[in-house]
């Protein structure tokens, strides 16, 4: 199993094509069984075995956020956005005049919290920080009302989302991610948790799918 980023719905990006290099890369070194799963469906199976891997996986990385709402291991809808921690980083270094290495040691700094600051950079980044989960909770509630009801699953119990990735580890991103989806979001939801490991969700969803499908054709 590997991953690749969900198509891009701000961006033009051809997912496609880097999907058939990497089949060929493997095909090359002699893999046989060879699987692709989006990240955001790597973090539900990273995290939501005990859902059945039903609800939504969301990765926010340097260069994208990805996100999947998953039903019974299975994508209902996965899409990317073109906004990440380096999106983050730049916005808030152009408007206060500072390099996007100081913004980024700034933000990543033990104990910094997106609720709690002290400085201007911190009030930018916290802006910015804003800014992203705003977009992506829209995009999201966007991208459910399009697809067609059909292919929606009738749900009503509430699931979980799971959060992994680097940007999502600033001081109080959890928190505010809970609150801007009580706000008119389409889905029940039970929680909003991160990962237990943020930084290899990703990685260890795959083995887990691997493993599963292992067993499954034994």
């Amino acid at each position: 199993y590997y991953c690749v980023p969900a198509q891009p719905i701000d961006a033009d990006f051809d997912v496609e094509y880097h999907k058939q290099i990497l089949n060929g890369v493997f095909q090359e070194i002699g893999y046989k069984n060879i699987n692709v799963m989006t990240e955001g469906l790597a973090i539900v199976y990273s995290e939501l075995a005990e859902t059945q891997y039903t609800g939504i996986g969301m990765s926010f990385g340097a260069g994208m956020c990805n996100i999947v709402y998953a039903f019974m291991g299975m994508p209902v809808f996965a899409f990317s956005l073109s906004r990440g921690g380096d999106w983050i980083d730049a916005h808030a270094a152009q408007h206060t005049d500072e390099t996007n290495n100081v913004v980024t040691a700034i933000k990543e700094e033990a104990g910094f919290n997106i609720h709690e600051t002290n400085t201007g950079i911190q009030q930018a980044v916290s802006i910015y920080y804003e800014s992203l989960l705003t977009y992506v909770v829209e995009q999201f509630k966007e991208l459910y009302d399009r697809t067609p009801k059909k292919k929606l699953p009738n749900v009503t119990m509430k699931m979980p989302i799971v959060v992994a990735g680097g940007t999502s580890l600033v001081g109080g991103f959890v928190e505010r991610l809970s609150e801007l989806i009580k706000e008119d979001f389409p889905i029940p939801v039970s929680e909003v948790k991160h990962a237990k490991e943020p930084l290899f969700a990703v990685c260890n969803g795959l083995y887990a799918a691997a493993e599963l499908s292992a067993e499954q054709s034994d």
